[in-house]
């Protein structure tokens, strides 16, 4: 099979992809790359500099990027050879990667937001850093039933440098996301009191109406989180739809996020 051709950065769009662009072609267009790469994480990819099939489904293509006015394409051309010269990485060069993804989310947020047009009616959007769960890393599925084998301290000591990393990188919040047990969410609050001033918020892969992926109450992990100055919000995510509106309601008792 041809491999997709795709300009560097893109491959940090689709990393980030969640179902939403700039207009309904792009989305389909993000969609269609998104679900062939997930199928097949072997399929081959044609790393460039230039506008690819992507682009080609972009309202802001016109002979190049405009996202940021009629010169941005030079602008964008210089993020994908900073991409790509990253490809093959040392643990530096992907710390460097890191902060280049909240650096790109953080430039589209103020390019956004510097228009008038976009402030009428909306708070100004923030950027969170995501910090994904253990079971990510494995790729087997683990971070919808949380069964891990690893100690509270184990994970802290795994997730650490990333936390580290991003949460100097200029992102307004983390986000700890996709956590299927309460283990590993201690683990993260825990290891968030290291970053002082840092904010974050919590959200839980769920196998129910009322239980996280793991089997602990969703009410029970809100309350203990609660008391934590540092968490900002509480929610669910990669959880069937079906149960989310019990979820919404399955905390007992006032709480602050």
């Amino acid at each position: 099979m041809e491999p997709i051709p795709l300009r560097a950065h893109n491959l940090l769009c689709l990393l980030g992809f969640r179902g939403r662009g700039y207009d309904d072609r792009f989305v389909a267009a993000m969609r269609e790359v998104h679900a062939r790469l997930a199928a097949d994480p072997t399929t081959r990819v044609e790393v460039r500099t230039a506008p690819d099939a992507l682009c080609a489904a972009c309202p802001h293509l016109r002979g190049g990027c405009t996202l940021g006015g009629p010169d941005h394409e030079a602008h964008m051309r210089a993020q994908d050879r900073a991409v790509a010269q990253r490809l093959g990485l040392s643990r530096a060069e992907a710390e460097d990667l890191m902060r280049l993804s909240v650096r790109l989310a953080v430039e589209a947020r103020d390019t956004f937001w510097a228009n008038p047009a976009n402030r009428t009616g909306r708070p100004r959007p923030f950027v969170a850093a995501s910090i994904g769960p253990y079971g990510a890393f494995l790729r087997d599925g683990s971070e919808y039933h949380g069964d891990y084998g690893l100690s509270e301290a184990e994970l802290i000591t795994f997730h650490r440098p990333r936390m580290a990393v991003l949460a100097a990188a200029g992102a307004d919040m983390l986000a700890c996301e996709t956590i299927p047990c309460w283990v590993e969410a201690r683990a993260l609050v825990r290891l968030l009191e290291e970053f002082p001033g840092v904010s974050a918020w919590f959200s839980f892969s769920c196998r129910d109406a009322t239980r996280i992926s793991q089997g602990e109450s969703l009410a029970e992990c809100v309350a203990l989180l609660d008391a934590h100055p540092q968490v900002a919000a509480v929610g669910v995510n990669c959880t069937a739809p079906r149960f989310v509106p019990d979820l919404a309601f399955a905390r007992k008792g006032e709480s602050r996020v």
